[in-house]
């Protein structure tokens, strides 16, 4: 029998075809289509997890340049924003510069002011001694005038007596 004609009866006959392949297949070349299609799919999973890693890689990738780009953003703003606080605090500075001249300045006034009031002080002062001088003497002269008032009235009241003593003597 020719190769062709056991191909044919093979073909022909499903027992003889899988006695033949028990003969001439081991078992581990039986159970490669079954390793296949179980490599085929852990595969097909492989591709799917790295097709995943992949896009969350590219993802973090993408994300990192956004954060690297927010970053430099942040990083100018808050140097624009230090130049800011610097110059404000430069003018702040001349400020109080300004500020403390005119503090000197007032200062200086109120010292003038109190060496005024010191002036003023020390001429109530001398109003005051003069007052107390007017005010013992305006008592001397009350003192004097109440004894002059008292010896005008008796005066007074001698010439009145007196005059009626001339009436009482005319009338008579």
């Amino acid at each position: 029998m020719d190769s062709t004609e056991i191909i044919r009866q093979l073909q022909n006959d499903p027992a003889l075809k899988a006695e033949m392949r028990a003969v001439l297949l081991t078992e581990e070349l039986l159970a490669v289509p079954d390793v296949v299609a179980t490599l085929a799919e852990t595969m097909a999973q492989h591709n799917q997890r790295v097709e995943h890693l992949e896009n969350t890689v590219s993802s973090l990738i993408d994300h990192q340049a956004s954060m690297q780009n927010n970053l430099q953003d942040l990083i100018q703003m808050t140097a624009r924003g230090f130049a800011a606080m610097e110059s404000g605090f430069a003018e702040m500075r001349e400020g109080l510069v300004g500020v403390q001249a005119k503090f000197d300045q007032v200062d200086a006034k109120f010292d003038q002011v109190d060496a005024r009031f010191d002036q003023v002080d020390a001429r109530l002062d001398q109003v005051d001694a003069r007052l107390d001088q007017i005010d013992a003497r305006f008592i001397e002269v009350d003192k004097r005038f109440i004894g002059l008032d008292a010896k005008f009235t008796a005066k007074f009241d001698q010439v009145e007596s007196a005059i009626r003593d001339l009436r009482g003597h005319l009338e008579n």
